[in-house]
């Protein structure tokens, strides 16, 4: 079983495979001839596809077309198992199409064609749902050590079944998810004194907010809370050193409607009280 690697391109000779591996030296921009899912077992790692970010974390399960343009870059450590899949093995009907989605064609998956968004392509299995999940790829990992009689269609049966809670969350709702997150620490910076929620953007970015919670603090190193008050300090100080306002107008343009909290955050951030700062760094 193996991988072979021509102009750029990922081609496998088995019907399918899949391994374990430990995600460290990256890979550079590629397409592949078959279909690959890759199921975080620990950590977290960005995959580029088609130009988009999308950082994918423990219990994340990533879609990648085959003929997608695909990359990762270097050096996060997360432990994964990828599925390569190539689409004939799925039906033979698929041989020489053009991407993925052309299985949501056929009889077993045809209920998913009109619900499927192709952008959602990192899938978060949490709870019993991730133990479900879990369950199936060990399934699949112990046929494929033991090679019994009947391996191969128990395997073709375990991946038509992972296929299919795949599709399951991959539904329109979540349409936004395909907007790059790269520009989310950006995006909060020059939002942050308006009214921004971990729900609020959750929904911007096409995910829940307990696991878009999660997935702030991998990508920032920081809480949403942490975050955006860090970046109000700071607009709090550009305004106290370059303005005449007062420090309670200073306060409500930096976006802190709480006076307890403002002073709270500037002096664990700065060292000091928004007035010691205004009188030490005011403009001459």
């Amino acid at each position: 079983m193996g991988v072979k690697f021509e102009n750029n391109k990922y081609y496998i000779d088995e019907d399918y495979i899949i391994r374990r591996q430990i995600h460290s030296a990256g890979a550079k921009p590629h397409t592949h001839d078959f279909i690959e899912l890759s199921y975080i077992k620990k950590g977290h790692c960005v995959h580029i596809i088609d130009g988009h970010e999308y950082l994918a974390s423990k219990g994340d399960m990533v879609f990648v077309n085959y003929n997608s343009l695909h990359a990762i870059p270097a050096g996060s450590g997360a432990e994964y198992i990828n599925i390569m899949i190539k689409p004939e093995f799925i039906d033979h009907s698929l041989k020489g199409s053009e991407n993925a989605f052309s299985i949501l064609a056929l009889s077993d998956f045809k209920e998913f064609s009109d619900i499927v968004q192709h952008g959602h392509l990192v899938i978060n299995f949490s709870g019993r749902e991730r133990e479900k999940t879990e369950s199936l790829l060990e399934r699949i990992d112990d046929e494929l050590r033991e090679n019994s009689q009947g391996s191969e269609f128990i395997i073709r049966n375990c991946i038509n079944i992972l296929l299919t809670t795949v599709f399951r969350k991959m539904e329109l709702p979540m349409k936004s998810n395909s907007v790059s997150i790269s520009t989310l620490p950006d995006y909060v910076k020059s939002n942050c004194t308006s009214s921004l929620s971990i729900e609020k953007l959750a929904v911007k970015y096409g995910y829940n907010a307990a696991y878009f919670s999660r997935l702030f603090k991998n990508l920032t190193g920081k809480t949403f809370t942490e975050y955006i008050s860090a970046c109000r300090v700071e607009y709090a100080c550009k305004l106290l050193r370059e303005s005449d306002l007062s420090v309670e107008d200073v306060m409500n343009e930096a976006g802190f409607s709480n006076r307890t909290k403002f002073f709270r955050d500037f002096s664990k951030i700065t060292g000091k009280t928004p007035l010691n700062y205004k009188k030490e760094n005011a403009l001459k």
